[in-house]
């Protein structure tokens, strides 16, 4: 069934109305929202991550390679004209 642009005009101006009525209420603290997160979140260190086997791996890999093997004579040039 197809909806004709009146119908979409009105349902769109209930479903924002709904939602200025619901940001308002949070807004002024009458409708609260409880979120806790456990556990709380923290910051790894460095050694605490290990890359598997992945695309994420192989990517570091592929990068990890490809800064070894920069060469410093192609990047260096430019200035060295200038």
């Amino acid at each position: 069934m197809s909806s004709t642009r009146r119908q979409f005009l009105r349902d769109s101006a209930i479903a924002t109305g709904a939602a200025m009525t619901l940001r308002s209420r949070l807004a002024r603290g009458l409708a609260t929202v409880d979120v806790k997160v456990v556990p709380p979140l923290s910051v790894f260190e460095y050694a605490q991550v290990q890359l598997l086997d992945g695309l994420l791996r192989e990517q570091f890999d592929h990068n990890h390679d490809l800064f070894l093997h920069l060469d410093e004579e192609a990047l260096l040039k430019p200035f060295r004209k200038r």
